[in-house]
């Protein structure tokens, strides 16, 4: 469960492909109420490491981090999928 004052915000399936931030209008609202964002849902590598790309964005609108649970869960070896996305949050 998020924290008092953080906003977990969907970051995979439509919200990604609805252009601009991958993770939607969601982080401009939470970003303006100053809550740390997570962005979850439909997390993969791939979509970790576009995230990296957020740098770019200011600071109040980046996602501090990632929630991951079926990238993991549901891989054949969850050890070999947590290490590719540790590597990938190492982009951050």
């Amino acid at each position: 469960m998020p924290q008092r004052g953080q906003a977990l915000l969907p970051a995979g399936g439509a919200a990604a492909a609805g252009g601009g931030a991958p993770w939607g209008r969601g982080a401009a609202a939470a970003a303006g109420q100053g809550m740390p964002i997570y962005a979850l849902g439909g997390m993969t590598a791939q979509r970790v490491r576009a995230l990296a790309g957020a740098a770019a964005l200011p600071e109040r609108s980046r996602p501090r981090g990632v929630a991951v649970i079926g990238a993991v869960f549901g891989a054949d070896d969850p050890a070999a999928a947590t290490r590719v996305l540790l590597q990938a949050l190492l982009l951050w």
